[in-house]
């Protein structure tokens, strides 16, 4: 298999029918719906695995998955609440470990070049700098294969974290729904942020290491289907 991109850690390539064990595995995650809007909150039966993968290749402009390379499949972490398939064979099992999550741009109106970013990790790559490292490829890609004028993403207003990231990446709130989003028994704002394409441009030389953030982009809201 060719990938459509590498970075230093991953790959990213296209949705595979092997996927779903993973990708199911991902959208049940409560830790990772968490901070993904997603509308209720209510598990993902194997058998809607066609209705998922048709709509989400149907709107969006792309899905990537993101796995890690052999390489450094050593960085995985522990995940309490992992339960492997013991029956499933050693090749298998190992695919699934290397699978890191995956990451969606969907392009509502061609004319305006506004993409909208969403993305989701596994538990057990979260606090190892790959969110950061996909969001510096992505960024790129977007704006310069792409040709895009603009990337938007939506956040939870609580994610301090994910919001300071976003921040010195250079996307630049423009909006905030107060307590537009129903969240643990509450109330939590929806922050709307975006990058123009020019800001890209003087941004991208600039940035250093963005390594003490880690994987706060787990929160944004992730449009799936």
């Amino acid at each position: 298999m060719i990938p459509f991109a590498t970075t230093k850690h991953l790959i990213l390539r296209p949705l595979q029918e092997s996927d779903k064990d993973s990708v199911f595995s991902l959208l049940n995650d409560q830790r990772v719906q968490h901070g993904n809007n997603l509308g209720q909150r209510v598990p993902f039966p194997d058998m809607l695995w066609e209705l998922v993968r048709t709509q989400a290749l149907s709107q969006l402009l792309f899905l990537l998955v993101v796995e890690i390379k052999n390489e450094f499949l050593y960085m995985r972490g522990d995940d309490p609440n992992e339960i492997e398939d013991e029956q499933a064979p050693e090749a298998v099992r190992r695919q699934r470990r290397k699978f890191v999550g995956g990451v969606t741009l969907r392009l509502a109106e061609s004319r305006n070049r506004d993409t909208e970013l969403g993305i989701s990790l596994a538990f057990a790559w979260w606090g190892k700098g790959l969110g950061t490292e996909l969001l510096q490829w992505l960024l790129e890609h977007n704006f310069t294969q792409l040709n895009m004028h603009r990337m938007s993403l939506g956040v939870f207003g609580d994610n301090d974290r994910a919001i300071e990231l976003y921040n010195y990446l250079g996307f630049v709130e423009e909006g905030r729904i107060r307590e537009g989003l129903a969240h643990e028994n509450g109330w939590v704002d929806f922050v709307k942020m975006g990058m123009l394409d020019r800001e890209w441009q003087a941004r991208k030389g600039q940035m250093g290491s963005t390594s003490a953030f880690d994987d706060v982009v787990v929160a944004t809201m992730c449009k799936v289907v």
